[in-house]
């Protein structure tokens, strides 16, 4: 076998000197290079993307702000105009109360002045009935000499 041959010993080392080095040279000037390169861009483009996720992260945040300030000032304002209108509904109500109110006192003087009317007209035709009942009696007792003018002043 060459490679236990003593003799060829020198000439191996030389050329794994030789090879060694011209590999560290050329990865030394052209793979590394490209390589640190390729690394140092996408660590550029990693800091430029996080920066970027960054301002769109702030810009999210004070959108979210906002948007959390117009949903809090709707709500007063939704809860102001619901007092508001509770407060006109409640006016409203009373104002028809009192109308209704008005209303039916109207109605009932009304109502009272017709009972009243209709109890006079019943206590006349009840003073009617009675006077010609009485002088129906009176002719069946065969009293012709009284007149009805005279059962009214009896009664």
């Amino acid at each position: 076998m060459p490679q236990f041959d003593i003799s060829t010993y020198m000439a191996q080392i030389f050329w794994l000197i030789t090879t060694f080095l011209f590999f560290w040279f050329m990865m030394d000037k052209f793979i590394i290079p490209q390589i640190r390169a390729t690394i140092e861009e996408r660590r550029r483009k990693y800091d430029d993307l996080i920066i970027k996720a960054d301002k769109f992260n702030k810009k999210a945040e004070a959108t979210l702000k906002k948007y959390e300030e117009t949903i809090a000032a709707a709500k007063q304002k939704a809860n102001e105009q619901i007092k508001e209108n509770e407060r006109e509904l409640e006016d409203f109500i009373l104002k028809k109360e009192n109308e209704i109110e008005e209303k039916l006192k109207e109605k009932i003087i009304e109502s009272e002045a017709n009972l009243d009317k209709n109890i006079k007209e019943t206590m006349q035709k009840i003073e009617e009935l009675q006077q010609t009942t009485v002088l129906t009696i009176l002719e069946h007792l065969e009293l012709t000499d009284i007149t009805i003018e005279d059962v009214k002043k009896i009664s």
